[in-house]
């Protein structure tokens, strides 16, 4: 059963109500489908299509009186709602449809309504809505046909969208029928029970089971000087599990509190980490002979079947402010918990039961944000540096999926404490791309700068780049394909690449959940926006520099594409080792010259399906048909190009003269001669120079090609090394070409001959 955890961005914390009256208990629990939606008392929480804020629905009584609309923020007070004009009564109906009215007045409902300015009066149709369940939560559409204000009748598929802010300050978005599927509102709706005012600023709990939280389980962070308690697990230090304080909320696997009433009246403390089993308990703490201290006493989690001497009950006394002071049940001395050395400890003096040290505080937890923000941060990571490796992932979704506090704690472990997240290798290659665009890291080989480039081509070589170590644990950031390394600059001012000499060393900075940031000596970090597409250096105002454009994914570059067309041939050339795919779906060749005739060029065939980093070599995939293959990059290979291998490569564009490239004319593969005016060749491609074939006769356009498989098997062009002057040329046609241009032609002889100019 799909649920969403109670609590969402935006929900405020108010003053408890100094007096008793009808207020409303949220379950921690929303429900996301229509077919676990059931007869009863609702909040209900909406999230619009679009970019309009989140909010909930409530009855309005002024301004724009006799509706129902969208509001935010709601004043919730540690999880219970005091507003009546909130909770809405829905009914499922016979057919498994739905009707809703607001519970103070039935007279109140949801209507039919497409004219965007009627109100609830009994004047209007209430309402039967139809459920369509979505990935965030329930869209509505009405049971019943609809007319809009001309009396037409309007298509089936008119759903409940939210319409733009009206009101006062803009408070109120309208809800209303409008429009398709893909423009609906969703909802998210939470049960709510009748409580009296608590005696406490928390709401109690259910008892647990042996084996697991009640369903009415509420779950807070626990504050202490404006500090976080948060369980963690001891090592071999004494106290066993103690509970540290920190100054920043860390949202870590035992960061989640409840409490429960014993029939004593007395207060058990759980944690979501360590189970329904254990709670907070403590022994005696231990004074000094003035009757003061108590410092070195510290509670931890203990079984509460495995006590002994510990107390795991406490008595509470509420202060000022909804904060309280905990003591151990029993404790006729005041001894009250307080942070001593960054953890809980005990405190004893003539102001213990009033020190500032000692007074807590809670804030409901958003589970369901952390839940979601938890899976985004991580999904948005994939298998960059810092992230989850695949297998812990899956183990991590799993834990996520049961979707309450302890599947949180689970999946929040295996995030933070059992070293299951990809590490940093400064042996691999890396391509980097920004955490808030999604631009990647790659170069403008016009101005040797970092430019951002929009897509992750798992093909393009050039958005490799690889790390060495620095002093004081800085890196430089090294491209391979130009062979030069990240620079600085001024402030917005481009980062361009330069010589060894002038590497610039950063500082990588590790910002959590595979965020890492990049900051030169200047203090300026490496940015996604910078002028002309270019990527800059910029410093952040709050001086951090942590978080958006600043941060990069780190993503291990273990392999590497190759597309190859239905011609069956391509040219690669990397600084770099690579291995074929193991099925032998692909070869790879060197080119050497055949023997005893220097205009012919042999391809040799690669052992063992490895090419050594510098090698330019002539692929082949399957013939008539377009394909990608996957090639390994292999760091760890110190072989080099064959000496006979007489094919050059580019790592970068480069313009050539006097070469041939492979290409394809009319289903003929060969090397072709490149104009002299247009002659650049692409990244990481092999060529063939002219120089290469020392007796290759002054005017040819093309070469052919044979492999050394003792086949006889030739491709392309079949002789393209002839004595051009001499020849007649035709067209394919048979007609008699004086002056050939670009094209193939059939010499008299019965060649074929290829001309690029």
């Amino acid at each position: 059963m799909k649920k969403l955890l109670l609590l969402l961005a935006g929900l405020l914390f108010a003053v408890l109500p100094s007096k008793a009256q009808t207020s409303y208990v949220v379950s921690s629990t929303g429900i996301t489908r229509g077919e676990d939606l059931t007869s009863g008392d609702y909040l209900i929480y909406v999230i619009p299509d679009g970019t309009k804020t989140p909010g909930y629905v409530h009855y309005s009584t002024t301004g724009v009186s006799g509706r129902y609309y969208l509001t935010y923020p709601l004043n919730i007070s540690s999880g219970i709602v005091s507003d009546p004009m909130y909770i809405w009564t829905v009914t499922k109906t016979p057919q498994n449809n739905f009707e809703v009215v607001l519970k103070s007045d039935p007279t109140k409902f949801w209507i039919d309504d497409v004219k965007w300015g009627q109100n609830m009066t009994g004047s209007q149709n209430k309402a039967v809505l139809i459920t369509e369940d979505s990935e965030q939560g329930i869209k509505f559409r009405p049971a019943e046909e609809m007319k809009d204000n001309s009396n037409t009748t309007l298509a089936t598929n008119t759903y409940m969208n939210c319409n733009g802010p009206i009101g006062e300050n803009n408070a109120y978005t309208s809800l209303s029928y409008w429009g398709g599927s893909n423009g609906a509102a969703t909802f998210i709706f939470y049960k709510v029970t009748e409580t009296e005012a608590s005696e406490f600023p928390f709401v109690l709990s259910d008892a647990p089971t042996s084996s697991s939280f009640a369903e009415n389980t509420y779950w807070y962070y626990l504050t202490l000087r404006n500090k976080y308690a948060a369980y963690e697990e001891g090592k071999d230090s004494t106290p066993k599990d103690h509970i540290p304080l920190k100054s920043q909320n860390p949202n870590s696997y035992g960061s989640f509190w409840a409490f429960v009433k014993t029939e004593s009246g007395a207060i058990e403390i759980y944690n979501a980490a360590t189970g329904p089993k254990k709670v907070l308990a403590s022994d005696a703490p231990e004074v000094n002979g003035t009757g003061t201290g108590g410092d070195k006493t510290k509670p931890t989690m203990i079984d509460k079947n495995e006590l002994g001497t510990k107390t795991g009950a406490w008595s509470i006394k509420v202060g000022n402010d909804n904060t309280f002071y905990l003591k151990r049940e029993g404790q006729t001395e005041d001894y009250y918990l307080n942070e001593r050395s960054g953890t809980l400890a005990f405190w004893s003096n003539s102001l213990s039961k009033d020190d500032g040290g000692s007074q807590f505080s809670v804030s409901r937890v958003d589970i369901s944000q952390l839940i979601n923000s938890a899976s985004k941060a991580q999904k948005t990571a994939t298998g960059a540096v810092g992230a989850l490796t695949k297998d812990w992932y899956d183990k991590f979704t799993v834990a996520l999926n049961q979707m309450n506090a302890e599947g949180l704690a689970e999946a929040l472990k295996i995030r933070d404490l059992t070293g299951t997240t990809i590490q940093f290798d400064a042996s691999k290659y890396y391509r980097l791309q920004n955490v808030k665009f999604g631009g990647i890291f790659g170069i403008n080989p016009e101005s040797m700068s970092l430019k951002k480039e929009t897509a992750m081509d798992p093909s393009n070589a050039n958005l490799l780049f690889k790390f060495e170590e620095g002093a004081n644990g800085n890196v430089k950031i090294y491209h391979p394909n130009a062979k030069l390394y990240v620079g600085t600059a001024g402030e917005g001012g481009s980062v361009p690449l330069k010589e060894a000499s002038e590497a610039s060393e950063y500082t990588k900075l590790d910002w959590g959940t595979g965020n890492f940031g990049f900051k030169d000596a200047s203090n300026l970090d490496i940015v996604q926006l910078g002028k002309n597409g270019d990527i800059a250096l910029y410093r952040n105002s709050d001086g951090a520099g942590k978080g958006g454009d600043h941060a990069w994914y780190l993503i291990p570059a273990e392999e590497i594409d190759v597309n190859i067309t239905a011609a069956g041939y391509a040219t690669v050339n990397y600084p770099f080792a690579v291995q074929l795919p193991e099925d032998e779906s692909i070869s790879a060749y060197i080119g050497t010259v055949i023997s005893n005739d220097n205009s012919k060029l042999l391809l040799k065939k690669i052992s063992n399906g490895l090419i050594p980093a510098n090698t330019p070599v002539v692929l082949e995939g399957v013939k008539g048909e377009t394909k990608t293959y996957t090639l390994t990059i292999v760091t760890d290979n110190a072989s080099t190009n064959p000496k006979e291998n007489v094919l050059k490569g580019t790592l970068l564009p480069e313009a050539i003269s006097e070469t041939f490239v492979l290409g394809t004319n009319n289903g003929n593969v060969g090397f072709y001669k490149l104009s002299d005016t247009d002659n650049t060749v692409g990244a990481n491609k092999a060529y063939l120079p002219k120089s290469a074939l020392p007796t290759l006769p002054a005017g040819v356009r093309g070469v052919t090609f044979s492999f050394d498989d003792n086949s006889g098997e030739t491709t392309g062009i079949e002789d393209a090394t002839i004595n051009l002057a001499e020849e007649e040329f035709y067209d394919l046609q048979g007609r008699r070409v004086m002056n050939p241009t670009k094209g193939i032609y059939v010499t008299k002889s019965g060649k074929k001959v290829l001309f690029t100019k």
